[in-house]
């Protein structure tokens, strides 16, 4: 499998995810590879990055002038990987090792792994934001899945198929949702997570509504030239 560890000013916690991370790959996995990607921090943790990049052989860096989004890391990687499954593990320790540990475990188990998050504390306001998106998605096309902005063990072939590939915050929705419609076997697996510390979180943001509307504009403009989204 590869890992693609993305992160954005995260000195203080990118270490401390990585060296948790590789053990428990090392103990789980048959082969993988960890890809760091530092997405134009302006910190040290590029410096760190290279730094964890000589204590694992397994461990590659990649450096971005300035930040390009975690869809389009997922396209480049997702079309360019040699592994059979590919995996995005956010780089400010948002997992526990116990969640780690079950949703590599799950690695070839089904076709798509769903890792749904548990033990998430946030505030109201974000409870309210993630319900609300939840039951759009799950309302417009019928789908039950657990945690549709969680952790995902992506087909790498199946999801090749699906290009052109989206790009924007809403990018693993879309190919949830395209991927569904075809058969195949789907496992969700609990990942629990640490507590997620004030003004961590780098995804709510207004680019972030911004690729909610557009991709429910796609969305409803199908709907009326008669493309179904739903699962046939």
């Amino acid at each position: 499998m590869t890992i693609v560890v993305p992160a954005l000013n995260e000195e203080r916690l990118i270490g401390l995810t990585v060296r948790e991370l590789i053990p428990i790959a090392r103990r789980t996995l048959d082969e993988f590879e960890v890809i760091l990607v530092d997405d134009g921090s302006t910190d040290r943790t590029g410096a760190i990055m290279d730094e964890l990049a000589l204590e694992a052989p397994e461990i590659r860096v990649e450096h971005h002038a300035k930040p390009e989004g975690i869809g389009a890391m997922f396209r480049d990687f997702i079309l360019s990987t040699r592994y059979a499954n590919l995996t995005m593990v956010a780089g400010d320790r948002a997992n526990t090792t116990e969640g780690l540990q079950q949703l590599f475990e799950s690695v070839g188990s089904a076709d798509l792994v769903v890792g749904y998050r548990t033990r998430l504390r946030r505030p109201l306001a974000r409870q309210m934001i993630s319900i609300g998106f939840r039951l759009f998605v799950s309302l417009q096309f019928g789908f039950r899945v657990r945690d549709w902005t969680g952790m995902f063990i992506w087909p790498v072939e199946r999801v090749r198929e699906l290009v052109p590939l989206p790009t924007g915050n809403t990018y693993a929705v879309e190919i949830l949702l395209r991927l569904l419609r075809r058969p195949m076997v789907v496992r969700n697996v609990p990942v629990p997570q640490n507590p997620e510390e004030r003004g961590s979180s780098k995804v709510v943001c207004w680019r972030t509504f911004r690729d909610v509307l557009s991709m429910a504009r796609r969305i409803w403009r199908d709907k009326l030239h008669g493309r179904c989204w739903r699962r046939t």
